[in-house]
């Protein structure tokens, strides 16, 4: 593993580390690939598990260690507390670091239950975890400082690596092998969108999502323009070409279009207009009573036929003066065409970000939902209702789900 430039805060902290685990018997070399994997020698940063600190020890620890858990926020403290943990784990597993390192990112219990059957199932976050150490230290060596080799104060930084520790193996900082193209397309992206801790600066995702949003906004109310205007010049064609009169003046109904305008605009020839006005007369009181009532059926219409055509232009009125009052009640900015599309946008590479920052910190049920909430969201900015609808509700179930995932991770 190759490890970037240390800056003056991580190197405070990889000293006291170091001679920290040599007060303990710890070898410094397996502290500091501990502390490394937990949180890179930071001091700030609360992990999922609400864990804190260096060592990221869990804050519903501090009772344990007879501290309070505003104490933990102090580097020193958080770094002797991380170490009692680490020692208490490799006590009860005489130095074996593998079994400790269980103990100490999932829980003691595990860890005896895996020491005792081999065949216990670890957490992938676990699993993750004992990778990433096991590239920076040996696993299968003991985890106390080695009684051949006298123990030293570690000598004052010198160097941006760990070497002037003692601690890494030398080859620490050897060329890394080449990424495969996907490998460097990530690696790329995961740079451009780090802070300047190189944490997910998951304030620039959001922006820049909330642009794609607007973008794809614009986009279709662009489309929607295009296609009333191209309604409207389709319409006017068609007025033209109904208004327009017949050679032959004497043709039927055109002396009655002539003197009442009937037929113009509304699609119908001529003939339909004369017809239907002839049927609307009724032929007796039942039949004239039934017109009034109900409204004379199109040529080819039965009379349930019209029924239910009215039925339907019914509660399709009644359904955009709902939409209508909604609207209005939500005010100007609801119909702005890329406001949801924007929202939608923001949504999503929030969560995006968070997942990429869950996934790294090993919590990969989290990483999980947050993906399918972004999914969710990039669906919601789809103009067809149905994937709308489904990406907007996975999108606002991820939110909950997110919590309820952070809750069970605290608790464990």
């Amino acid at each position: 593993m190759k490890l970037p430039k240390l800056n003056e805060e991580q190197k405070v902290n990889a000293q006291m580390i170091a001679d920290k685990a040599r007060e303990y018997g710890i070898d410094p070399e397996l502290a500091l690939a501990v502390s490394w994997a937990e949180n890179n020698f930071k001091s700030e940063g609360v992990s999922p598990k609400n864990a804190v600190g260096p060592m990221q020890v869990r804050l519903t620890n501090a009772k344990g260690l007879n501290l309070k858990p505003e104490d933990l926020y102090d580097p020193v403290i958080n770094i002797d507390a991380g170490m009692r943990i680490l020692k208490e784990n490799l006590d009860a597993h005489k130095g074996n670091p593998r079994y400790a390192l269980i103990g100490y990112n999932a829980n003691p219990t595990l860890a005896k239950s895996y020491a005792q059957n081999n065949n216990t199932e670890l957490p992938l976050e676990t699993q993750n975890y004992l990778a990433k150490i096991g590239g920076m230290r040996d696993l299968t060596q003991t985890g106390f400082i080695s009684q051949e080799a006298p123990v030293q104060q570690a000598p004052a930084p010198t160097e941006d690596d760990l070497s002037y520790l003692g601690a890494l193996p030398p080859d620490i900082d050897q060329k890394e092998p080449e990424l495969s193209g996907i490998d460097q397309l990530y690696q790329r992206a995961r740079e451009l969108a780090s802070g300047p801790e190189g944490e997910v600066d998951k304030t620039l995702l959001t922006g820049a999502g909330a642009l794609a949003g607007t973008a794809v906004g614009a986009t279709q109310a662009g489309v929607g323009l295009t296609k009333k205007i191209s309604d409207a010049l389709d319409t006017v064609a068609q007025n033209r070409g109904a208004g327009t009169t017949s050679g032959d003046e004497n043709a039927p109904g055109q002396k009655y279009k002539k003197k009442t305008g009937y037929g113009r605009g509304s699609g119908y020839t001529v003939e339909d207009v004369v017809t239907n006005r002839e049927r609307a007369k009724g032929h007796g009181k039942v039949s004239g009573k039934m017109s009034k009532m109900w409204g004379v059926p199109e040529r080819g219409e039965s009379l349930m036929d019209m029924l239910y055509r009215k039925q339907k232009t019914a509660e399709q009125l009644a359904k955009e003066a709902a939409r209508n009052k909604m609207l209005d009640k939500i005010g100007f900015i609801s119909k702005v065409p890329v406001i949801g599309p924007a929202i939608a946008g923001g949504s999503a590479g929030y969560d995006i970000a968070d997942m990429i920052d869950r996934y790294e910190k090993g919590d990969t049920s989290g990483a999980v939902i947050k993906g399918i909430g972004g999914l969710g969201s990039l669906a919601a900015m789809v103009p067809h209702p149905l994937t709308r609808a489904v990406g907007t509700g996975l999108g606002v179930l991820s939110i909950p789900a997110g919590m309820i995932n952070d809750y069970i991770k605290e608790k464990e």
